[in-house]
Protein backbone atom coordinates (compact mmCIF):
# COMPACT_ATOMS: atom_id res chain seq x y z
CA UNK A 1 0.00 0.00 0.00
CA UNK A 2 1.51 3.24 -0.52
CA UNK A 3 -0.76 6.26 0.51
CA UNK A 4 -0.74 9.36 -1.88
CA UNK A 5 -2.05 13.15 -0.61
CA UNK A 6 -3.41 15.38 -3.11
CA UNK A 7 -4.42 18.92 -2.43
CA UNK A 8 -7.53 19.88 -4.39
CA UNK A 9 -8.61 22.60 -2.32
CA UNK A 10 -8.26 26.60 -3.06
CA UNK A 11 -5.68 27.00 -0.47
CA UNK A 12 -2.00 26.15 -0.80
CA UNK A 13 -0.63 23.92 2.33
CA UNK A 14 2.00 25.26 3.95
CA UNK A 15 5.79 23.26 3.67
CA UNK A 16 5.14 22.47 7.01
CA UNK A 17 1.80 21.24 7.61
CA UNK A 18 2.55 19.36 3.86
CA UNK A 19 5.41 17.51 5.87
CA UNK A 20 3.70 16.77 9.01
CA UNK A 21 1.05 15.22 6.69
CA UNK A 22 4.28 12.71 5.29
CA UNK A 23 5.19 11.80 8.71
CA UNK A 24 2.05 9.20 8.99
CA UNK A 25 4.07 6.82 10.89
CA UNK A 26 2.52 3.49 8.64
CA UNK A 27 5.34 0.89 9.94
CA UNK A 28 2.84 -0.02 12.97
CA UNK A 29 0.13 -1.26 10.72
CA UNK A 30 2.67 -3.66 8.83
CA UNK A 31 1.56 -7.25 9.46
CA UNK A 32 2.91 -10.45 7.23
CA UNK A 33 0.89 -10.33 4.56
CA UNK A 34 0.94 -6.02 4.45
CA UNK A 35 3.45 -3.32 3.96
CA UNK A 36 2.33 0.59 4.01
CA UNK A 37 4.36 3.68 2.89
CA UNK A 38 3.64 7.00 3.09
CA UNK A 39 6.44 8.12 0.51
CA UNK A 40 6.92 6.05 -2.47
CA UNK A 41 9.94 3.08 -2.98
CA UNK A 42 11.00 3.18 -6.70
CA UNK A 43 11.74 -0.74 -6.34
CA UNK A 44 8.15 -1.71 -4.85
CA UNK A 45 5.26 -2.57 -6.99
CA UNK A 46 2.17 -1.19 -5.29
CA UNK A 47 -0.60 -3.27 -5.17
CA UNK A 48 -2.95 -0.51 -3.95
CA UNK A 49 -2.88 3.00 -3.29
CA UNK A 50 -4.36 4.74 -0.24
CA UNK A 51 -5.50 8.12 -2.04
CA UNK A 52 -5.92 11.18 0.40
CA UNK A 53 -7.75 14.11 -1.03
CA UNK A 54 -8.35 17.38 0.61
CA UNK A 55 -11.24 18.85 -1.05
CA UNK A 56 -12.42 21.98 1.18
CA UNK A 57 -10.76 23.53 4.30
CA UNK A 58 -12.95 26.34 5.88
CA UNK A 59 -11.55 28.77 8.32
CA UNK A 60 -13.50 30.61 10.64
CA UNK A 61 -13.12 34.61 11.26
CA UNK A 62 -10.96 35.14 14.70
CA UNK A 63 -14.08 35.44 17.50
CA UNK A 64 -14.22 37.29 20.62
CA UNK A 65 -17.42 36.85 22.51
CA UNK A 66 -18.21 37.76 26.32
CA UNK A 67 -21.27 37.04 28.33
CA UNK A 68 -21.96 38.58 32.09
CA UNK A 69 -23.33 35.83 34.92
CA UNK A 70 -24.23 35.52 38.53
CA UNK A 71 -22.77 33.02 40.92
CA UNK A 72 -23.38 32.15 44.75
CA UNK A 73 -21.19 30.53 46.62
CA UNK A 74 -22.53 29.35 50.01
CA UNK A 75 -19.76 28.22 52.67
CA UNK A 76 -20.45 26.75 56.49
CA UNK A 77 -18.40 29.41 58.79
CA UNK A 78 -18.01 29.34 62.68
CA UNK A 79 -19.59 32.19 64.67
CA UNK A 80 -18.87 33.22 67.58
CA UNK A 81 -22.30 33.40 70.42
CA UNK A 82 -22.36 37.02 72.35
CA UNK A 83 -25.33 38.17 74.49
CA UNK A 84 -27.49 40.57 74.74
CA UNK A 85 -24.97 43.28 75.13
CA UNK A 86 -22.59 42.16 72.89
CA UNK A 87 -20.06 40.08 75.52
CA UNK A 88 -18.75 37.05 74.04
CA UNK A 89 -20.36 33.51 75.77
CA UNK A 90 -18.09 31.06 77.05
CA UNK A 91 -18.45 27.45 78.48
CA UNK A 92 -18.02 25.51 81.32
CA UNK A 93 -14.44 25.21 80.52
CA UNK A 94 -14.21 28.96 79.71
CA UNK A 95 -14.01 28.29 75.57
CA UNK A 96 -15.78 30.88 73.49
CA UNK A 97 -18.82 29.42 72.39
CA UNK A 98 -19.32 29.07 68.38
CA UNK A 99 -21.99 27.86 65.92
CA UNK A 100 -21.84 26.97 62.62
CA UNK A 101 -23.87 29.62 59.83
CA UNK A 102 -23.98 29.22 55.96
CA UNK A 103 -23.16 32.16 54.77
CA UNK A 104 -23.87 33.56 51.06
CA UNK A 105 -21.11 35.28 48.81
CA UNK A 106 -22.88 36.76 45.88
CA UNK A 107 -20.42 37.77 42.67
CA UNK A 108 -21.39 39.03 39.26
CA UNK A 109 -18.46 37.95 36.39
CA UNK A 110 -17.91 38.69 32.83
CA UNK A 111 -16.20 35.55 30.55
CA UNK A 112 -14.97 36.18 27.71
CA UNK A 113 -14.71 33.48 25.13
CA UNK A 114 -12.22 33.29 21.83
CA UNK A 115 -12.27 31.46 19.04
CA UNK A 116 -11.16 30.18 15.87
CA UNK A 117 -11.73 26.83 14.33
CA UNK A 118 -10.38 25.71 10.74
CA UNK A 119 -12.54 22.66 9.33
CA UNK A 120 -10.34 20.17 7.02
CA UNK A 121 -12.90 18.29 4.50
CA UNK A 122 -11.87 15.03 2.34
CA UNK A 123 -11.77 11.87 0.81
CA UNK A 124 -9.93 8.68 1.53
CA UNK A 125 -9.66 5.63 -1.27
CA UNK A 126 -8.49 2.41 -1.66
CA UNK A 127 -7.57 2.16 -5.29
CA UNK A 128 -6.58 -0.91 -7.40
CA UNK A 129 -2.81 -0.24 -8.77
CA UNK A 130 -2.88 -2.05 -12.00
CA UNK A 131 -6.51 -1.31 -12.91
CA UNK A 132 -6.89 2.25 -10.91
CA UNK A 133 -10.31 0.67 -10.06
CA UNK A 134 -11.72 1.95 -6.67
CA UNK A 135 -12.39 -0.24 -4.18
CA UNK A 136 -13.40 1.84 -1.45
CA UNK A 137 -14.07 4.88 -0.51
CA UNK A 138 -15.44 7.12 2.14
CA UNK A 139 -15.28 10.41 3.26
CA UNK A 140 -13.27 12.14 6.38
CA UNK A 141 -13.46 15.55 8.03
CA UNK A 142 -11.68 16.96 11.29
CA UNK A 143 -11.33 20.35 12.96
CA UNK A 144 -8.36 22.39 13.78
CA UNK A 145 -9.35 24.36 17.03
CA UNK A 146 -8.34 27.22 19.13
CA UNK A 147 -10.55 28.46 21.89
CA UNK A 148 -9.57 30.34 25.47
CA UNK A 149 -11.78 31.57 28.35
CA UNK A 150 -10.66 34.02 30.53
CA UNK A 151 -12.52 36.56 32.94
CA UNK A 152 -13.04 39.19 35.39
CA UNK A 153 -14.84 40.36 38.74
CA UNK A 154 -17.78 42.95 37.80
CA UNK A 155 -19.22 42.85 41.73
CA UNK A 156 -17.95 40.80 44.93
CA UNK A 157 -15.55 39.44 46.62
CA UNK A 158 -12.52 37.94 44.98
CA UNK A 159 -11.53 35.66 48.42
CA UNK A 160 -15.07 33.89 47.89
CA UNK A 161 -15.37 32.88 43.99
CA UNK A 162 -16.19 29.60 42.38
CA UNK A 163 -12.62 27.56 41.84
CA UNK A 164 -14.20 28.13 38.42
CA UNK A 165 -14.72 31.82 38.58
CA UNK A 166 -11.21 31.95 39.98
CA UNK A 167 -9.37 29.95 36.86
CA UNK A 168 -10.97 32.59 34.72
CA UNK A 169 -9.51 35.61 36.89
CA UNK A 170 -6.37 34.09 36.71
CA UNK A 171 -6.39 33.21 32.88
CA UNK A 172 -5.70 36.14 30.26
CA UNK A 173 -6.52 36.82 26.40
CA UNK A 174 -3.95 35.33 24.23
CA UNK A 175 -3.08 35.86 20.58
CA UNK A 176 -4.85 34.05 18.28
CA UNK A 177 -3.30 31.57 16.29
CA UNK A 178 -2.39 31.68 12.53
CA UNK A 179 -3.78 29.45 9.91
CA UNK A 180 -0.96 27.39 9.64
CA UNK A 181 -0.87 26.60 13.12
CA UNK A 182 -5.04 25.77 13.10
CA UNK A 183 -4.09 23.25 9.92
CA UNK A 184 -0.85 21.57 11.87
CA UNK A 185 -3.81 20.81 14.79
CA UNK A 186 -6.01 19.65 12.00
CA UNK A 187 -3.08 17.42 10.29
CA UNK A 188 -2.37 15.64 13.76
CA UNK A 189 -5.91 14.86 14.22
CA UNK A 190 -6.05 13.73 10.57
CA UNK A 191 -3.38 11.34 10.67
CA UNK A 192 -4.95 9.61 13.50
CA UNK A 193 -8.27 9.34 12.04
CA UNK A 194 -7.38 8.40 8.63
CA UNK A 195 -4.63 5.64 10.26
CA UNK A 196 -7.40 4.29 11.81
CA UNK A 197 -9.89 4.49 8.58
CA UNK A 198 -6.94 2.54 7.10
CA UNK A 199 -6.27 -0.22 9.66
CA UNK A 200 -9.99 -0.97 9.92
CA UNK A 201 -9.97 -1.14 6.10
CA UNK A 202 -6.93 -3.09 5.58
CA UNK A 203 -7.59 -6.09 7.59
Amino acid sequence: YLLRISNKTEHILPFRVEEELHRFGLDELNSAWSSFDARPDPGVEYDYWIQLDFLQMEFSPERESSRVFDEVVEKEEEETETDANGKVLKDSLGKPVVHKVVRRYPATMEETTQSKSVLVTGRLSFIRARSEEIAWTKPVSVEGVFENRYGRLIKGDSRHLSDAAKKLTHAKALPFPSNEVLLLDAAERLKKRVKEMIRQQSQ
